[in-house]
């Protein structure tokens, strides 16, 4: 497998939006349910393309999920009004020509104006969920655009944190672009926690943990990776998941305590562990042991 240890998420996160923002601006379509040229474009590599689905949907956000192999990609594209907006198109383009090796990792919020396309016929771009004012009902009013954020695994709380910017301080020094990067490292997160279950030796799940298990790359650890370890969870609903964030993302790890034998029994428990991380299957077969997707 050509395919490295730790997860590649921010990189082709933020590449991604830029190539939908550019077809945007020049009012192209882009075959994103194309593997081959999801590809070519060091989206997907060629090794987790053969193992996922693509499907186009009605959606401003794209979802990778493990479970079910599938990654929805968006299908829609604002009205040709929004994209002749000045404003709409200087935000485009800003996004665009950001460094996509550098944060911020999510396309900041659009602009939000009153236009005129022609006398007499004002438009007004509404937010996300806002209301339109009864006022205004001979007035044009329009979506404003969103920019697609990676859900990379179901399960998780999909709404952006709030938080205070991070600083990293980034050298100028080539990053080499590569494409998402999530199977292997989801694969060794379960089998480390199911190793420490076999061990009956509780491990400390923080970003040293995950640096040093090769599950978080050097360089994206360097951005804001939220943590939070889930100790309470229903039983058999052992999914965790990876939401965006502004200078990084979010990391909820489900690490419940061991199940009884009757559910998971040893030998299944160390057939998980003992099974080669870089390999198919990339889901555990038994639904007891934990696993971020």
């Amino acid at each position: 497998m050509s395919l490295p240890n730790a997860y590649n998420i921010l990189i082709p996160q933020k590449r991604l939006s830029q190539l939908i923002a550019q077809s945007w601006l020049d009012n192209k379509e882009i075959p994103l349910a194309d593997k081959t040229f999801l590809s070519e474009q060091k989206i997907l590599s060629k090794d987790e393309a053969e193992v996922f689905r693509v499907f186009l949907v009605e959606t401003n956000q794209v979802e990778i999920d493990e479970i079910d192999k599938k990654i929805l990609m968006p299908n829609s594209r604002p009205e040709p009004e929004v994209l002749a907006d000045p404003d709409i198109r200087d935000w485009l383009y800003n996004w665009v020509t950001s460094n996509p090796t550098h944060s911020p990792w999510i396309a900041p919020p659009p602009p939000k104006s009153e236009v005129s396309t022609e006398p007499g016929k004002p438009v007004i771009f509404l937010a996300p969920n806002e209301e339109e004012n009864e006022n205004t009902s001979e007035i044009k009013t329009l979506q404003v655009p969103l920019l697609p954020t990676v859900k990379v695994f179901q399960g998780a709380d999909s709404s952006i944190i709030k938080h205070e910017r991070e600083e990293v301080e980034c050298k100028e020094e080539a990053v080499e672009i590569e494409p998402f990067n999530t199977l292997i490292p989801n694969k060794r997160l379960s089998q480390l926690i199911a190793k420490s279950w076999l061990e009956n030796k509780e491990i400390n799940i923080d970003k040293e943990f995950l640096v040093n298990n090769g599950i978080i790359s050097e360089f994206e650890a360097k951005f804001n990776i939220d943590i939070h370890v889930e100790r309470d969870l229903p039983p058999r609903q052992y999914k965790g998941g990876i939401t965006p964030q502004p200078d990084g993302y979010k990391i909820n790890v489900p690490y419940p305590q061991r199940p009884s034998s009757e559910n998971l029994p040893e030998n299944v428990l160390r057939e998980w562990v003992e099974n080669d991380s870089t390999s198919a299957p990339w889901t555990p077969t038994n639904e007891w042991i934990p696993y971020t997707c």
